[in-house]
């Protein structure tokens, strides 16, 4: 899919209860139908029930100072329509950038579906790896067990790009700069040998399915 980008428009929606959320800086102003924000979105579906009274849900206005605009516009985009999209004439490095900006945004506000069809897109685009400053932003930023982070693990261990290679065996990929990358991709390459060792089907990097391995989904009750 392909994206302009969206920054300096409003989203603004005709009908049903909405709620506003100003973003960045200059706090760009964002209108969303309170609905889909609560179906889409779990910092939404608490911010906005009735037992918790937050300040913001009573006044249906939530300022995100420190979020990306255009990072943000593409979530609304997606609650909207139901893709990820992506300016695919944009250098790969910006688009690499967005896509994790957008994952971290998910995990957020707690949006699984967009975590997910994210992840679907990075994986399209890292044919060779992650880069160094991909692996760096995901691993300083991502909540913990990070299905992204678990990713991009099997990725640097199976087919990790040249600078992502160089910089694990010159160690400079500190363990402040990516925080747990150095212990989970020890324990990848041991997986990785295993796999290998037991002739595996192709050697299959991660899983035959990727479904089954990287999307995440709702545990129910004996699962």
């Amino acid at each position: 899919m392909t994206r302009d980008s969206k920054a300096d428009e409003i989203y603004s929606v005709p009908m049903g209860v909405t709620i506003k959320v100003l973003v960045g800086s200059l706090e760009q102003e964002f209108t969303i139908h309170k609905h889909l924000a609560i179906a889409k979105s779990d910092y939404f579906r608490t911010a906005l029930s009735k037992q918790h009274g937050w300040q913001e849900a009573e006044q249906r206005t939530f300022e995100f100072a420190e979020e990306n605009v255009t990072v943000f516009a593409g979530f609304v985009d997606y609650i909207y329509n139901g893709e990820v999209e992506y300016n695919q004439s944009a250098p790969h490095s910006d688009v690499e950038m967005f896509l994790i900006e957008s994952y971290l945004l998910g995990e957020r506000l707690g949006c699984m579906g967009f975590r997910n069809d994210v992840l679907v897109m990075l994986k399209s685009i890292w044919k060779d790896g992650p880069s160094v400053d991909a692996i760096k932003v995901a691993f300083r930023e991502s909540m913990e067990k990070s299905t992204m982070c678990r990713y991009l693990l099997d990725q640097c261990a199976w087919d990790a790009s040249a600078p992502v290679r160089k910089a694990i065996l010159e160690d400079t990929l500190e363990e402040d700069a990516a925080p747990g990358f150095r212990e989970g991709f020890l324990k990848a390459l041991v997986l990785r040998d295993e796999a290998v060792a037991s002739a595996l089907p192709a050697f299959t990097p991660y899983h035959p399915s990727f479904d089954l391995k990287y999307r995440e989904h709702v545990v129910k009750d004996g699962e």
